[in-house]
């Protein structure tokens, strides 16, 4: 190998290990956080055994459940597009240089419901292949995205179609977890602002102590931008909007004024499914296959589309 090679390789090596340090830093805030609040805060405000066990055992389930969402974000690998939308190297070599579609390809009739800024097919050279609706490249990950969210430096990974239950969650329970810690910390915050007694007995101003205020200010300021973040999703859920779709507008080949919003009920169970018993845990429950997505053109194909569903409901309840 030469220098050269062996320079190189060093580089990328040390670009994805830069990469991994906000999860990192992430799994540090949390165990610290569990830390003091299992070795102090649960002692200091539950005196009672019970009261304290079932604290303890509370704060101990939202961790998990915040652990595991975030894990799951992570650990869900980005899926290439399917095979029926990649190209040769003639096909890719026509829409690009003659813009026009090739018969190979239509006659494939790919689900495809809209277009580029000059009305054509959007496709992909890096991926050499049509893109699906609401797939977008990321550079880092190298790929092409089904359904593509934004790719989030705290997770080292692009959300989209596979993940994004996993992240919301994770927001969710992140929110939980904060309020928690916000409210079992207060007093501590408010007596060390005061110049108050923090209880820390005999052996003065320990590192025990200056965590329960250092734990509030962290948890405060970290709880604003998830909050914030955790509401933006939430709104974008309610509308079938990804962060990218809320930035520019769709070019439908038939003309909607609805987009993808398919009413708040049926786009919050596109995301989290149709069973309530999977919603707040992190497992797949989505509906669709993420490239193939419902359009409401007008009132009676909503109304259709609406019969279709509970029909296929009360299908499942019988089998």
């Amino acid at each position: 190998m030469s220098t050269c090679e062996a320079l190189r390789s060093m580089v990328c090596m040390i670009s994805r290990l830069v990469l991994w340090l906000p999860v990192i830093l992430v799994h540090m805030l949390v165990f610290w956080s569990q830390w003091v609040f299992n070795n102090v805060i649960s002692d200091r405000i539950f005196r009672e055994p019970q009261n304290q066990l079932f604290i303890l055992v509370l704060c101990n389930l939202v961790l998990i459940l915040m652990m595991w969402s975030y894990w799951r974000t992570i650990m869900t690998r980005v899926k290439s597009i399917p095979t029926d939308f990649k190209l040769d190297a003639l096909e890719l070599r026509s829409l690009m240089d003659e813009e026009t579609v090739p018969e190979s390809v239509s006659v494939r009739k790919l689900p495809i419901k809209t277009r580029n800024s000059e009305g054509g097919l959007k496709f992909c050279t890096r991926c050499r292949g049509l893109k699906p609706d609401r797939a977008h490249h990321c550079s880092i990950c190298g790929t092409c995205v089904l359904k593509m969210d934004h790719h989030c430096p705290w997770v080292n990974n692009c959300v989209g179609f596979h993940n994004y239950k996993f992240f919301c969650l994770f927001l969710f329970w992140t929110m939980v977890y904060i309020t928690i810690l916000v409210a079992t910390s207060l007093k501590w915050f408010l007596l060390f602002i005061k110049g108050g007694d923090l209880d820390i007995g005999d052996e003065g101003l320990t590192m025990e102590a200056i965590s329960l205020p250092l734990l509030f200010i962290i948890a405060i300021v970290f709880g604003f931008s998830v909050s914030a973040l955790g509401f933006f999703h939430t709104y974008l859920t309610l509308r079938n909007k990804t962060t990218i779709d809320s930035f520019r507008d769709e070019n439908f080949v038939k003309p909607t004024k609805r987009g993808w919003d398919l009413g708040w009920r049926d786009n919050f169970k596109s995301v989290f499914g149709k069973k309530p018993l999977y919603w707040l845990i992190p497992v797949p429950s989505k509906t669709g296959d993420g490239v193939n997505f419902p359009v409401l053109t007008n009132m009676n194909e909503q109304i259709l589309l609406k019969a279709s569903e509970t029909l296929l409901e009360e299908l499942e309840e019988l089998v």
